[in-house]
């Protein structure tokens, strides 16, 4: 996991850091991308898990989901995704999700009961990442 970033500089001292990353558009609006902390690289390619998120939104029979990362035995990030689905659909969820992501497949799945999430409705990717620590060493 990276570190967190250094303090501001003085002059910035009053500004409070979100962890959040955004971009400014040229008419003036501002959008936020997502938790700088879930910008990751998979297969050297730069993905925001959030967005990542967005496009399983057609998966057929997926109820509720979430991308998450674990590093490997050699200090490699994967990309694992945790899924609540329809039984009849999930035989062909991997394809599926594929299908949505060819520029980053899937490492793992895990078929789990629900996702965590905040009272905001934010996944608690943390939480996935333990449970998935706690199933891997089961293994």
């Amino acid at each position: 996991m990276d570190a967190p970033p250094p303090p501001p500089s003085p002059e910035f001292a009053r500004w409070f850091y979100p962890g959040d990353r955004g971009v400014i558009h040229p008419d003036g609006t501002f959008s936020i991308l997502g938790r700088a902390d879930n910008l990751v690289n998979s297969g050297g390619v730069k993905v925001q898990l959030e967005a990542l998120d967005a496009r399983l939104s057609t998966v057929p029979g997926l109820v509720d989901w979430a991308y998450f990362t674990d590093v490997d035995a050699f200090g490699i990030e994967r990309l694992i995704l945790a899924a609540v689905a329809l039984p009849e659909h999930q035989s062909t969820l991997v394809t599926a999700v594929n299908e949505r992501t060819p520029d980053v497949p899937v490492n793992r799945l895990y078929l789990v009961d629900e996702i965590p999430r905040n009272a905001m409705g934010k996944v608690l990717r943390h939480e996935l990442r333990q449970r998935f620590a706690t199933l891997a060493s089961q293994q």
